[in-house]
């Protein structure tokens, strides 16, 4: 048995102290990170500091790179169209004409691709994980790795998007943030 640090002690006490300002403690289990049930035992001097955690506070993404863009968008009772505009309507602010909103939007998720024929903007929301099919069969899994949007006819070109879930620290519900 190892005597305990002050790096230990210190970790402790800041994983203690974010739990008491709201935060939510998280133990990793074989599926991934599992909330901590009221009267359940934390972590202590002994534990592994690599599987314990706060949860992250979730970022609301932003989904303003969706309207004008060519990408098939999912609304509420299965409905499908482009986002026109997003306004600050408290109940339906997803707008998919002059005379229709929506109260919830996020992309068409995978299996289906969304075609691009390019622009001059990424029209992927930060947040997304996304599969980007290139001209040249690859695939990318990393919105990063694309230098350009336009479609030029190099082996390189985007031609398909597919959004494939919300990344861990974000969120599409409006409310929660």
């Amino acid at each position: 048995m190892s005597i305990p640090t002050l790096d230990m002690y210190k970790w402790l006490q800041g994983m203690y102290r974010q739990a008491s300002d709201g935060g939510n403690m998280q133990k990793k289990n074989e599926g991934g990170w599992c909330n901590m049930s009221t009267g359940s035992i934390g972590p202590n001097l002994r534990s592994n500091p690599n599987d314990w955690r706060i949860e992250p506070i979730k970022t609301r993404i932003d989904l303003t790179p969706l309207i004008g863009s060519q990408i098939d968008c999912m609304f509420p009772f299965g409905s499908i169209d482009r986002l026109l505009k997003i306004n600050s309507h408290k109940h339906t602010p997803y707008w998919t004409s002059e005379t229709q909103s929506h109260s919830e939007c996020f992309p068409r998720m995978h299996p289906f691709i969304n075609h691009w024929q390019g622009s001059t903007d990424c029209p992927i929301p930060e947040g997304f994980d996304v599969i980007l099919y290139l001209r040249n069969d690859r695939r990318l899994y990393d919105v990063g790795d694309v230098l350009t949007w336009e479609c030029a006819g190099l082996p390189t070109d985007v031609i398909g998007i597919s959004f494939t879930g919300v990344k861990d620290v974000y969120t599409l519900d409006r409310h929660s943030v």
